[in-house]
């Protein structure tokens, strides 16, 4: 059993919450899971190279940086997967920059990465906006109950795009109010179903 999942959802989602519960799991049942943030990755990478950007804004700098650094995180995240039975990827279908939508799942990365499960995070549209509106901890843009509509869409429209390319299933998992073990709990429950069937 190896392989590599990618979790994506909009922010305020609760998926960094989800995959907390998730490690924590795993842990519990003897499996050896990693889950890697790709942002994080991206964020040392720009450290390293004398760039300190806040990284809720790394997505305004130019779209040649950010590809050039999207594909050397990738190279990183990939050394994990020799030490882990399963590893999971956090990030996003796709970010907002300054020139429009920009995907979080390039082809070059998708190809790279060669997931075995692609699982989108989701919440309903107002518990999202009410998520958000609570985290005083991140530097996101305001946005209207319609932007967030919108952005489920095209989460749901990328992923559906990274399924046909890459072969990998596209799994929903809802996370609803205050129930984010059961949203790492079906999350395990299909990670295992892909990568031990």
């Amino acid at each position: 059993m190896k392989g590599i999942v990618i979790v994506t959802g909009i922010p305020g989602v609760g998926k960094t919450t989800v995959l907390n519960e998730f490690e924590e799991l795993a842990k519990e049942k003897g499996i050896k899971a990693k889950v890697i943030n790709f942002g994080s990755v991206m964020m040392k990478i720009l450290e390293e190279k004398g760039k300190f950007i806040d990284r809720d804004y790394i997505r305004r700098t130019s779209i040649k940086l950010q590809k050039q650094v999207q594909k050397e995180a990738c190279e990183r995240i990939k050394e994990n997967l020799e030490e882990e039975d399963i590893l999971v990827i956090d990030t996003h279908m796709f970010v907002q920059t300054d020139c429009g939508m920009y995907p979080g799942l390039p082809l070059n990365i998708l190809k790279e990465l060669a997931p075995s499960l692609i699982v989108l995070i989701e919440s309903s549209p107002e518990e999202i906006v009410r998520r958000r509106e609570l985290d005083k901890s991140r530097l996101r843009d305001k946005k209207m109950l319609s932007d967030v509509k919108f952005d489920i869409e095209w989460s749901r429209t990328i992923a559906s795009a990274c399924s046909v390319i890459s072969g990998a299933p596209v799994k929903i998992i809802n996370n609803e109010k205050e129930k984010q073990k059961e949203a790492a709990k079906h999350l395990l429950d299909c990670i295992l179903k892909v990568l031990v069937s």
